[in-house]
């Protein structure tokens, strides 16, 4: 069983999230071992023998755009699919529909400065994983509207 805790350091006790939608597998640790062995990285096999639980995403979390869905995990690869695009952004992003349309907009890292290449970056990684030319808009790291930090207490609704 897995157990999410968002405790904070004020909180006296620690509020477990029992139910976060997340979808996921569970491998046993042979299935994990012979994986690993398979792909040739046997030396990372951990000491413990314990499963493994591999976290996706939530469950309903996405959004219908030309009968296609489109989930945050998705975008979440494909602004990871590049090492140097990656730098670029703290990897915050929101997902907001604009007249019927989506927009994704992206914080990036303090710095980094918006501009039509590096859109273009990013629109051309994403095309991997959600295979929809989606309109994106980069925002410097102050001017993204939806907070400059991840909040543990609160989640960003992405739909």
């Amino acid at each position: 069983m897995l157990l999410f805790s968002s405790l904070g350091k004020d909180s006296v006790i620690p509020l477990f999230r029992y139910d976060t939608g997340d979808t996921g597998k569970l491998f046993s640790f042979r299935q994990f071992q012979r994986f690993l062995k398979s792909n040739g990285h046997e030396n990372l096999l951990p000491e413990l023998k314990l499963p493994l639980a591999a976290i996706y995403g939530r469950r309903n979390n996405y959004l219908i755009h030309k009968n296609k869905k489109i989930h945050p995990a998705d975008i979440k690869f494909g602004l990871y699919e590049d090492f140097e695009l990656a730098g670029r952004t703290t990897g915050y992003f929101k997902i907001i529909k604009q007249d019927k349309t989506p927009l994704i907009e992206i914080q990036l890292k303090p710095g980094v400065k918006p501009d039509n290449h590096l859109t273009s970056m990013f629109s051309y990684s994403l095309l991997k994983y959600i295979e929809l030319d989606i309109p994106i808009k980069c925002y410097t790291y102050h001017d993204f509207p939806y907070g400059m930090e991840l909040s543990y207490e609160h989640k960003f609704v992405n739909l």
